[in-house]
């Protein structure tokens, strides 16, 4: 019977791991701008440690599958888990809106939720470290070095990070350039610096990109050179910036026909102007974090 439960243990602990990192996995822009909200880290390594957890997470769910769990790996997951608890006790106490997305978007969990399901996964690491079965298998150390190439290689491989990202073509073509010139004199921006955000208001990854403009903003103080441009047709800024919790820049709706035109149908569409010069053009994979701040920081 004891023998049963360990095993059980072991398998729904995989389980839970496994569908832990694959839910992080699928939803991993959610993921990666959650982690760089907390300003701890700049937006490429935000990116790096979004999937070092993954990774992790895919690696620690296979092993408890394979029963590998050894001492070592036992006592890493333990700690692991009073990590995550603590940082989900400071998200309550804080008040914070956001959930440690311990399982992505995908399945969201209040944050006392999470911390009573890491309370229970704490407790059963603990038992399977009283009650320690190991399983002897003859490759051992061959399934153990399997388990973490396979559980951070996916989460590198499914999802590359942005930066490695490389554009081969002209980024002139991200946008139309007659269409842009119009756009600068009609609003008066001939004279101005600034960052021109082409968003629309029900796609995902404007919503994604506006969140880190808005955390970038932040990082300088600075929410005067920022311009958002919507399309004109449904369009309700005001609901974009509560449901994305951004920084409510200016902004101006922008003719369907004119945006799409003006755009090539790319959203989001990031432009640095200075004073009749684009210095810089960004889609969604390409927003460079030292860029922008250098352009927002950078006052002539």
């Amino acid at each position: 019977m004891e023998k049963g439960i360990y095993i059980f243990s072991q398998y729904l602990l995989g389980i839970i791991f496994i569908t832990s990192g694959v839910t992080k996995l699928l939803s991993i822009d959610d993921f990666q701008v959650f982690i760089y909200s907390l300003d701890i880290l700049n937006l490429n390594n935000s990116m790096m440690l979004t999937r070092f957890i993954i990774g992790l997470e895919l690696s620690i769910g296979l092993l408890f599958l394979f029963r590998l769990n050894s001492k070592l790996i036992s006592y890493l997951t333990l700690g692991l888990m009073v990590i995550f608890t603590f940082f989900s006790l400071y998200l309550q106490i804080s008040g914070s809106s956001d959930d440690c997305h311990c399982f992505g978007t995908i399945i969201q969990l209040s944050n006392t939720t999470t911390i009573l399901k890491n309370i229970i996964i704490i407790s059963m690491i603990i038992y399977l470290l009283i009650h320690k079965q190991e399983k002897h298998y003859k490759f051992k150390k061959l399934l153990l070095c399997c388990s973490f190439i396979l559980g951070f290689g996916t989460s590198l491989a499914v999802r590359p990070p942005d930066f490695i990202y490389s554009t081969h073509y002209s980024k002139d073509s991200f946008y139309y350039k007659p269409s842009l010139v119009k756009f600068i004199v009609d609003h008066k921006l001939t004279d101005k610096k600034q960052i021109i955000c082409f968003f629309s208001t029900s796609c995902k990854y404007c919503k994604l990109a506006a969140k880190k403009i808005s955390i970038i903003s932040e990082k300088t103080k600075n929410t005067d050179d920022i311009l958002y441009v919507f399309w004109s047709s449904n369009s309700k800024p005001r609901d974009f910036f509560k449901d994305t919790k951004t920084t409510a820049f200016n902004y101006v709706n922008l003719d369907v026909i004119e945006f799409l035109k003006l755009t090539n149908g790319t959203m989001p569409l990031i432009i640095l102007y200075n004073k009749g010069i684009v210095e810089k053009v960004f889609r969604y994979r390409e927003i460079d974090e030292y860029q922008i701040i250098q352009f927002l920081d950078n006052n002539n």
